[in-house]
């Protein structure tokens, strides 16, 4: 295999991992504590997570809910734009990393990208709606949001 060979299947590579198939299932709340007993020696335990981690996302909609409606009505593509909070939300300040992520599903494949930003950048991003100059390969993305944002008038709606 040539190097150039190679280096298509490594973006190629790096492409899939951030697909993902999502199924999700209704169940009674009782219930969960036999799930996870039944799960729980099948999971591998992430190595740098000592205690479980909230995770809040801060999700962007059009003022007519453009993205939730899709959501209900279950279009096939469909995509949104959140700011996502590893930890307490109280306990982020100007120092605090968060990640802006487009999360999209196509069909039954769900994908997401994201950019890891200093919490007053991310909101500079999607709110201020100011162009970032990065100096990672991630200028495509900033873009994207920054098109997205504009294009349909996205603005803070729901945090979960």
């Amino acid at each position: 295999m040539t190097s150039s060979t190679q280096g298509k299947w490594q973006t190629a590579s790096a492409l899939h991992r951030f697909n993902r198939y999502e199924i999700k299932y209704l169940m009674k709340e009782e219930q969960l504590g036999e799930l996870h007993d039944e799960l729980k020696p099948r999971m591998g335990r992430d190595p740098h997570q000592v205690l479980p981690t909230r995770v809040s996302s801060l999700y962007y909609d059009t003022p007519d809910l453009r993205f939730y409606w899709e959501k209900i009505d279950g279009l096939r593509f469909r995509r949104k734009l959140r700011v996502r909070v590893y930890g307490e939300p109280e306990s982020v300040t100007e120092d605090s990393t968060v990640y802006v992520e487009i999360k999209q599903r196509v069909n039954r494949v769900t994908q997401k990208r994201r950019i890891a930003l200093p919490y007053p950048e991310a909101r500079r991003l999607c709110d201020g709606r100011e162009r970032l100059e990065l100096v990672s390969g991630s200028q495509g993305l900033v873009d994207e949001i920054l098109t997205l944002a504009h294009t349909l008038d996205l603005q803070p709606t729901a945090m979960l």
